[in-house]
């Protein structure tokens, strides 16, 4: 299974579309996870 967390690009939009505890509690065996570039930056 792929996981993939899209940026947020409307503006005023600053979120990720999951945070990276939930990205890291589904990643098992087989899975894949793909960040696009400067997702969540902004929540910083």
């Amino acid at each position: 299974m792929q996981i993939g967390v899209p940026a947020e690009t409307p503006v005023g939009h600053t979120q990720s579309a999951v945070a990276p505890q939930t990205a890291h509690k589904h990643l098992t065996p087989g899975h894949t996870t793909q960040v696009q570039a400067h997702a969540g930056v902004a929540t910083r």
